[in-house]
């Protein structure tokens, strides 16, 4: 062989190298979109079926929602009813949306929502008590196993498939032997299920840890400031309606509400 041979032979070899390398890294990439229905004040399946995403891979996951961009997108996919049709009560949306970076190499899970402007929570990754169940169902194209656990203040069932071996899922909801592709809280308040997925996928959605929406320095909670700062808002919307009770003395007194009713993390 000629020393061109052997040359062209070997630019090949590194092409092929450097293409398998690139295809690995992607291949563990993947993003799976849900429809979200969160209906606390509503009932069981009330609230408004938005499109959330869940970006992943071995290292890192990003599940974003309440995104002007994806509730645009919903009308692409079906709703639970089988028709486009958005409800109107919910959440607003916002540029950024909200959203629940993990992190497996840090131990460690940061969220933000929108409730009062922007707030942020850090917080060490949560340790989940699974109770694996002896049940299958298929989702899409996945055979997918059920699971129970208790979460702060609520009973959630979710369904992970196995083919997928990462401890991914929508919101905080993480730590089975695969990735959750449906999850719902016992009193059906809370619902994530699912639409499509891409994996493995070269789709060029960053997996982006979370911004500030104003770009001022983020104020990080623990999860002993969520509970105050829980408190210490429904407090001021109480008082807030008692002001304006006085302004119509002949309306019914206002009630203070609930965190169960305002917010996903209900107790300690």
């Amino acid at each position: 062989m000629s020393s061109n041979q052997q040359e062209f032979t070997k630019t090949i070899l590194i092409l092929l190298l450097f293409q398998h390398l690139c295809f690995s890294q992607n291949s563990n990439k993947g993003i799976v979109y849900y429809g979200q229905i969160e209906s606390s004040y509503f009932g069981s399946k009330n609230g408004k079926e938005r499109l959330a995403t869940l970006v992943f891979n071995k290292k890192e996951s990003s599940y974003v929602s309440q995104k002007d961009s994806l509730d645009a997108l919903m009308n692409n996919f079906p709703n639970r009813q089988g028709g486009t049709t958005l409800y109107t009560a919910g959440l607003p949306a916002t540029e950024n949306g909200s959203q629940v970076f993990t992190s497996l190499q840090k131990d460690s899970v940061w969220s933000s929502f929108l409730k009062n402007g922007f707030q942020y929570v850090a917080e060490k990754k949560i340790l989940f008590k699974w109770d694996l169940q002896n049940e299958t169902k298929k989702i899409g194209r996945f055979t997918c196993n059920k699971a129970i656990t208790q979460f702060r203040g609520r009973e959630y069932i979710a369904w992970y498939t196995n083919e997928i071996p990462l401890p991914y899922g929508p919101w905080k909801l993480q730590g089975l032997p695969g990735l959750i592709l449906e999850a719902y809280d016992s009193s059906q308040e809370i619902n994530y299920y699912f639409k499509s997925i891409e994996y493995p996928t070269t789709n060029k959605t960053p997996i982006d840890f979370i911004k500030s929406t104003d770009k001022k320095t983020i104020n990080w909670m623990d999860r002993k400031g969520y509970i105050k700062f829980c408190n210490d808002h429904l407090q001021r919307v109480y008082e807030r309606m008692l002001m304006a009770d006085k302004e119509v003395p002949t309306s019914s007194p206002s009630e203070k509400g609930t965190i169960e009713q305002n917010f996903k993390e209900i107790t300690e």
